[in-house]
């Protein structure tokens, strides 16, 4: 499948709901726990990693047109989620602290969050997308 960039945005918002809501919506319970402040921090989270992954699609599509397959192969799926969570942390943690100053146990928990989020996202595209939206690989990733 060569995606579209409309195709990615629609793909990362679907599956960030799909996906990324219930799996954050432990890890709110989870803050309001350790800290009752901080129970919607995980959600926003979620929206920056979001955030810089609708950022970067753009810079994705340029560096696939270069390809001489027109493909993104996994591997490049994997840097790709390697690149959102070192971006992701700064942006969370990096200033001056940032939300690990109104939790601490954020920034031990936010890698697990990250990781859970994205490897089901992962695998659900890698399969039960192509299931559930037979078309979708051939729309450009585009989920009309």
């Amino acid at each position: 499948m060569t995606p579209t960039l409309r195709g990615r945005w629609q793909t990362r918002t679907f599956l960030m709901v799909v996906i990324g809501i219930p799996i954050t919506l432990p890890f709110c319970v989870l803050a309001l726990l350790t800290m009752p402040l901080s129970a919607p921090l995980p959600l926003a989270m979620l929206a920056v990693v979001w955030g810089v992954g609708m950022g970067l699609d753009p810079l994705y599509q340029r560096a696939l047109r270069r390809r001489w397959d027109h493909d993104w192969p996994v591997h490049l799926q994997l840097w790709a989620g390697l690149l959102e969570f070192g971006i992701s942390l700064f942006l969370l943690f990096g200033w001056c602290g940032g939300f690990a100053l109104i939790n601490p146990g954020l920034l031990i928990v936010f890698p697990l969050h990250y990781l859970l989020v994205w490897g089901f996202s992962f695998l659900m595209v890698q399969g039960p997308m192509r299931v559930l939206f037979p078309r979708w690989r051939y729309q450009g990733g585009q989920l009309r």
